[in-house]
């Protein structure tokens, strides 16, 4: 409100007194300059869990902008320096379960990248195998587990997460990729799912036992006598293109 000052009179200068409190009074946060919005906050920061560099790098802009205006949407900051996601391995009474997960990471698991233990695959059996060895046996924070899926239609997005989550007997957070599909019908329409648990040393860890699992096998199937085979290294990529192996003996 403005008030004239008693006692003014014409000739004489006029000041004004405005209440701020009353402008200020029931006018909503102004939110229309900000670098992000609270759907893309909500979605990338908090759901993704996107750092504040990464995110900054997504949006065009930097991170002490950004950092500004997640703390005027309400958002808690996160510290810079995440706590390693921590496992601890014990496959007492579960060694079926042990030796199957093994063999579907060493099948279908992301051997190259080594900094999660990571399965690819769109047969909800075989997820299911891999999401119980997370769980009851490396014994992993179930909210650190995470989902991404490739689908082919963005239409099936809501079908799509109702169908993983009904399978895998869980919810999971899940990041969507969209594929160009060909003239043909896709065999799986619900996409293909990359379930991984981000860390570098269970990873190294299930390298250590696939490799230890390998060398049991064959010595179990080894007979007096045999020669052991040479084993290629975990991670290691085998001889491609060597072309013909040479004789033993020259001939004559």
């Amino acid at each position: 409100m403005a008030r004239r000052k008693p006692g003014s009179g014409k000739g004489e200068k006029v000041r004004v007194f405005v209440d701020s409190a009353a402008l200020c009074e029931d006018v909503p946060r102004m939110t229309q300059g900000l670098v992000i919005t609270m759907e893309e906050a909500e979605e990338l920061y908090l759901r993704r869990r996107l750092s504040l560099s990464k995110l900054a790098r997504k949006q065009g802009t930097h991170p002490d902008l950004l950092r500004r205006d997640l703390i005027q949407l309400g958002i808690t900051i996160r510290p810079d320096k995440q706590p390693a996601n921590s496992f601890h391995y014990d496959a007492t009474g579960e060694e079926v379960l042990e030796a199957t997960a093994l063999g579907i990471w060493l099948g279908e698991g992301a051997r190259a990248e080594g900094n999660r233990a990571e399965v690819s695959n769109c047969d909800p059996a075989i997820l299911r195998a891999w999401l119980r060895y997370l769980l009851p046996v490396c014994h992993a924070d179930p909210a650190k587990i995470k989902m991404a899926c490739i689908l082919y239609d963005p239409n099936l997005v809501e079908a799509a997460k109702a169908y993983w989550e009904a399978e895998l007997g869980m919810s999971l957070p899940c990041h969507f990729r969209f594929k160009r599909r060909g003239t043909g019908v896709a065999k799986r329409p619900m996409g293909t799912i990359r379930l991984y648990f981000n860390s570098t040393y269970l990873h190294r860890y299930i390298q250590q036992r696939a490799a230890e699992l390998a060398e049991t096998l064959v010595r179990a199937h080894q007979q007096p006598g045999d020669r052991l085979a040479r084993q290629t290294p975990p991670g290691a990529r085998p001889n491609m293109g060597a072309g013909l192996v040479r004789p033993v003996t020259t001939p004559g």
